[in-house]
C-alpha cells in the first residue's frame, strides 16, 4: 500500500492563542494579497459580481491557513453557550433559504446589486411583509444578501448564485428530503442499531419508508429531477480538481470504462483531456440514453455504451476501470461485491481509478475546507446507511476484494467533491478474455 505523500504546509496552524491565531490570519492574509497583486487580480469583495479568491495551488496553504486560523479565532471570541446556540440555530438560515428560494427572492432584486426596500419585494414576490423580513434579516446576518439600509436589501456575493436553478434545486432538495430524514437520525439509532440495510436508515425513519432512498425518490419524479440537477455544479467542481491531481493524457490510447458513468459529464471532460483515450459508459438504460444525447459530436468517435449492473461481472476487457462517486453510496459489503465483479476482466497493467471524497485526518483544530466531506458523510449514513472513507478504510475494502491489491491516493484528502483518485492495480494479474 502507498500513497502520495503531501509536502506540510508553511502555513499550518499550529497555535490556540487569541494573539498567536491573529498572527497566523495576518500573516496568511498578507501572503494572499500580496500574491493576487502579483497576478494584478482583485481581493475578494462582498458585491455580487465578485468571484472570491483564485483556485491556485500558490496560495492553497495560505487560504487554508486563513480559514482554520480566522473560524479558531471567531469561536474563541464568542461566548461558549452563545456558540452552541449558533451551531444549533443553524436550522433556521437553513429554513430561510428555502424561504428566499420558494419567493423567488434572488430574481426579484436586481442582479446588478440595485438595492429594493422590504415593501417592493414582498408585495412583487406576493408575500407577508414582515414575515419576508424576518427571513431575510436573518440571511444577511450570515452574509446572504446585504442589508444595505434598514429594510433594504441588495444582492451580495453569495445570495447572487440562488439566482441559478441548481443551487434552488439543492436548497429545496435538501430541506424536502435531507432535513426530514436528518430528524429520523437519533430515532433510527434506537431503531436499527448498527444496521446497514439501505432501508433501514434514517432517511426510512425521517420520511416514513420503508423503501431504499434510490427507490424512494425514482419513484417521485420531480424531486428526482431536483436531484439530478443539483448534482452538476458538484460535477463541475469535482472536474476542476480532478483534471490537475492525475495525468490523464498519460492513458494514452486506452480503453477506459466509466462505471456507473451517468449521462457522462465527467468522461465527456476527461476526454478532452486525454485526445486519444477511448471510453465506455456504462449505467442503467436511462442514463445510457442521456449520455448518447449529450455526447458531443467531437467525441462520438471515441466513445461507445453498455447496460450494465456494476454488481454483475465485468464483461469487458479494458485498462482502466473508472468510478466516480460510485462507492460512497454503497455499504462496505456491496463495494466490495463491485470490486469483486471488475477482477475477472482485469488484464496485466490494468488500474480501477476512484474518484471519490477521501475522508481527512483531524488536524490540532476544525479546518472549514474539510467540512463538505464531514457533511456528506452524514448524508451518506442518514440517507443510505453508507459513507465517505478514510484512505486505510478504502483500503480495507479493496483487500477484502483481492489482498493482491496495491492502492495509491491522488490529491490532498478533504478536497473538492470527490476530487481525489485512488488509484488500484493488481500485480500478475489473471483473467478470461471477452467480448463486447
Amino acid at each position: 500500500m502507498s500513497t502520495k505523500l503531501v509536502s506540510p504546509s508553511p502555513y499550518m496552524v499550529t497555535a490556540v492563542s487569541l494573539l498567536e491565531l491573529a498572527e497566523q490570519v495576518s500573516t496568511a492574509a498578507a501572503s494572499i494579497s500580496q500574491h493576487l497583486r502579483s497576478k494584478s487580480l482583485n481581493e475578494p469583495n462582498f458585491s455580487p459580481t465578485s468571484q472570491g479568491l483564485p483556485k491556485d495551488p500558490e496560495i492553497e496553504n495560505a487560504k487554508k491557513s486563513l480559514l482554520v486560523a480566522s473560524k479558531a479565532l471567531t469561536v474563541l471570541a464568542t461566548d461558549p453557550l452563545t456558540h452552541l446556540r449558533e451551531v444549533f440555530f443553524g436550522l433556521n438560515e437553513s429554513s430561510a433559504l428555502k424561504v428566499a428560494v420558494e419567493w423567488k427572492v434572488a430574481h426579484i432584486l436586481s442582479t446588478a446589486g440595485t438595492p429594493m426596500h422590504i415593501s417592493e419585494l414582498a408585495k412583487k414576490a406576493g408575500a407577508d411583509e414582515y414575515r419576508l423580513l424576518t427571513a431575510m434579516r436573518l440571511l444577511a446576518n450570515s452574509y446572504v444578501f446585504a442589508e444595505v439600509r434598514p429594510g433594504v436589501f441588495a444582492h451580495n456575493f453569495s445570495s447572487i448564485h440562488l439566482t441559478d436553478r441548481s443551487t434552488e434545486c439543492f436548497i429545496s432538495y435538501c430541506m424536502e428530503v435531507v432535513y426530514f430524514a436528518s430528524e429520523g437520525y437519533s430515532e433510527s439509532m434506537r431503531k436499527h442499531g448498527s444496521s446497514t440495510k439501505p432501508n433501514e436508515a434514517a432517511f426510512n425513519v425521517g420520511l416514513n419508508t420503508d423503501k431504499p432512498f434510490w427507490e424512494w425518490i425514482h419513484g417521485n419524479p420531480d424531486l428526482c429531477e431536483r436531484f439530478n440537477e443539483c448534482m452538476k455544479p458538484m460535477g463541475a467542481s469535482s472536474y476542476a480538481r480532478l483534471r490537475t491531481v492525475f495525468p490523464w493524457r498519460s492513458l494514452g490510447d486506452a480503453l477506459l470504462i466509466d462505471i456507473g458513468g451517468g449521462n457522462g459529464h465527467i468522461t465527456f471532460r476527461i476526454a478532452q483531456e486525454a485526445p486519444d483515450l477511448k471510453v465506455m459508459i456504462q449505467d442503467k438504460e436511462q442514463p445510457i440514453a442521456e449520455a448518447k444525447q449529450l455526447c458531443p459530436d467531437s467525441l462520438k468517435p471515441r466513445f461507445s455504451y453498455r447496460v450494465h449492473d456494476f454488481f454483475e461481472t465485468q464483461p469487458v476487457v479494458a485498462d482502466v476501470y473508472f468510478m466516480r462517486m460510485v462507492l460512497h453510496f454503497l455499504t462496505d459489503e456491496n463495494c466490495v461485491k463491485l470490486l469483486k465483479s471488475i477482477i475477472p476482466a482485469m488484464k496485466p497493467g490494468a488500474r480501477i481509478l476512484v474518484a471519490e471524497s477521501v475522508f481527512p485526518t483531524p488536524g490540532l483544530l476544525p479546518n472549514p475546507q474539510h467540512k463538505y466531506v464531514i457533511s456528506q458523510n452524514w448524508n451518506m449514513v442518514t440517507l443510505l446507511n453508507a459513507k465517505e472513507r478514510t484512505f486505510d478504510e478504502f483500503a480495507e475494502i479493496f483487500y477484502a476484494a483481492d489482498k493482491r491489491f496495491k492502492l495509491r491516493q491522488w490529491g490532498e484528502s478533504g478536497g473538492a467533491p470527490s476530487s481525489e483518485i485512488l488509484e488500484a492495480t493488481l500485480p500478475d494479474t489473471s483473467f478470461v478474455e471477452s467480448k463486447l
